[in-house]
């Protein structure tokens, strides 16, 4: 049987692979553009089942703790106004964008840069430190 996917009748590229000796017989980023089909590529394989559908502006991933979320949520589950990252009024902190620089701590937005159980901000409330948010978490395949 050719390869484990031989796809649908116009996708002959793994066919055609599996008879002349498996995928490097054929150079990378070629696919379907090797037999004609100039506006031809194959399709990405579905995520496996289960995995997050990725939306970062709306939602963040349940496997990910929502770390990937850069929506503007910014306000908690309770409705405390978030502090901005780049402060240090009301709470000090080190969670900073110099300290976490691929965690999106822009404005005062909800997120997660340390592996909490969920997107959290640090409240303008002196009474509250932080308090996690409500950022919808994303479908799944």
């Amino acid at each position: 049987m050719p390869l484990a996917d031989p796809g649908s009748q116009m996708d002959v590229l793994p066919t055609i692979m599996y008879f002349l000796g498996g995928e490097s017989a054929i150079p990378g980023g070629l696919d379907g553009q090797v037999f004609g089909f100039k506006e031809y590529t194959r399709a990405p394989p579905p995520p496996p089942p289960g995995s997050c559908i990725p939306d970062a502006n709306n939602c963040g991933c349940a496997s990910e703790k929502q770390a990937d979320y850069r929506g503007n949520i910014s306000v908690t589950a309770s409705g405390k106004t978030c502090q901005a990252w780049s402060s240090q009024s009301p709470h000090s902190h080190d969670r900073t964008a110099a300290n976490y620089p691929n965690s999106g701590l822009d404005a005062n937005y909800c997120r997660n840069p340390d592996g909490e159980p969920s997107a959290w901000c640090y409240t303008t409330d002196s009474g509250t430190r932080f308090e996690l948010c409500e950022v919808p978490t994303c479908d799944t395949a």
